[in-house]
C-alpha cells in the first residue's frame, strides 16, 4: 500500500485536474493528490449530496448533485461557484441518472421527467422541458396501482442528445434522440412489445447502437441506427440474455451476454 487517506466514503473517487474527489457523509467533498493521498481541499459543500459527479476540464470544476440541485464547485479550491435548481417538490425532488456533459453544457433529468439544461460557466438555465408522466395508473394481476415511467439522457453525441423512456407498466421501452440546442424530439422508435427492454445505447461516428433485451429465455439483439434520422440499419439476433451495456472499442461492438462476452464488427 502506498497511501491511505482518511475519508469517509462509500463512493467511488471522481478524478479530473490532476485530483481525486471523494463524496463523504453529510455533504462534505474532500479533494486529495492521488499521488500522495494528502488533502488539497476539504469543505461542506450541501446536505444528502448524491452520487452524480461530473468534472468540468473546460472550467476545472467539479459538478455535484444535491436532491433538487445542480452545484458547480471551484475544483481548485472547493468554492461553491453557482447552484441551480433541477427538481422542485411538484416536479420530483431529486435528479435521477447521470448529469451529462457536452459543449459547455450540463444536461439532467429529474424524477418527475424533468429535463434541464444549464450552461456550467454560470450556473443558467438554458432550457428546460418536461416529458412522459413520470407515473401512472395501471394494473398487475388484475389489481390498480401506480407505474413508473423514467426519462434518462444516456448519451451525447455531436449536438444530439440520446435519451430512453423505461417504463415499468404495460407499455414497451422507447429509444429517442434530441436536439441539444432546445431539447425537441428528433426521431423517435418504440419496441414492439412491453416484454422487450433497452440497455443503455452507445454512439459511434453516426451509429447509435443499442441492445433490446427480451424476457427470459428468449433472444436478444443489437440494433444499430442512424444517428441522424432514426432509421434502423441492422438487427443482430444474439445467442443468449445480456448482462450488461454495449461499448464501442477499435471499431467493434462488444457486448456482454449472460454466458460470454461477444464481440461485433
Amino acid at each position: 500500500m502506498q497511501w491511505s487517506a482518511d475519508v469517509e466514503s462509500a463512493e467511488t473517487p471522481l478524478l479530473g485536474g490532476g485530483r481525486a474527489y471523494v463524496t463523504e457523509y453529510g455533504g462534505r467533498v474532500t479533494a486529495l493528490d492521488p499521488r500522495t493521498g494528502g488533502t488539497l481541499w476539504s469543505k461542506g459543500v450541501a446536505p444528502r449530496l448524491r452520487g452524480q459527479r461530473t468534472y468540468d476540464a473546460a472550467n476545472d470544476r467539479v459538478l455535484l448533485v444535491s436532491e433538487g440541485d445542480l452545484l458547480g464547485v471551484d475544483a481548485a479550491t472547493g468554492e461553491s461557484q453557482w447552484t441551480t435548481r433541477v427538481a422542485t417538490d411538484e416536479q420530483g425532488n431529486g435528479v435521477h441518472g447521470a448529469v451529462r456533459l457536452a459543449d459547455g453544457t450540463a444536461y439532467a433529468t429529474s424524477y418527475r421527467n424533468r429535463l434541464v439544461a444549464v450552461d456550467v460557466a454560470d450556473g443558467s438555465l438554458q432550457w428546460d422541458r418536461r416529458f412522459e408522466p413520470a407515473t401512472v395508473d395501471c394494473r398487475t394481476s388484475g389489481e390498480k396501482r401506480q407505474c413508473a415511467r423514467w426519462f434518462t439522457v444516456d448519451a451525447v453525441a455531436g449536438g444530439t442528445l440520446v435519451a430512453a423512456v423505461r417504463r415499468y407498466d404495460d407499455e414497451p421501452d422507447s429509444l429517442l434522440t434530441l436536439d441539444a440546442r432546445d431539447g425537441s424530439v428528433q426521431w423517435r422508435d418504440t419496441l414492439a412489445d412491453a416484454g422487450m427492454s433497452l440497455t443503455k445505447p452507445v454512439v459511434a461516428g453516426q451509429v447509435l447502437y443499442v441492445g433490446v433485451d427480451r424476457e427470459e429465455g428468449a433472444a436478444s439483439e443489437l440494433r444499430r441506427y442512424d444517428l441522424r434520422d432514426g432509421t434502423r440499419v441492422s438487427t443482430t439476433p444474439l445467442s443468449g440474455s445480456l448482462a450488461g451495456d454495449p461499448v464501442v472499442a477499435e471499431e467493434r461492438i462488444l457486448l456482454p451476454l449472460r454466458t460470454a462476452l461477444v464481440c461485433l464488427a
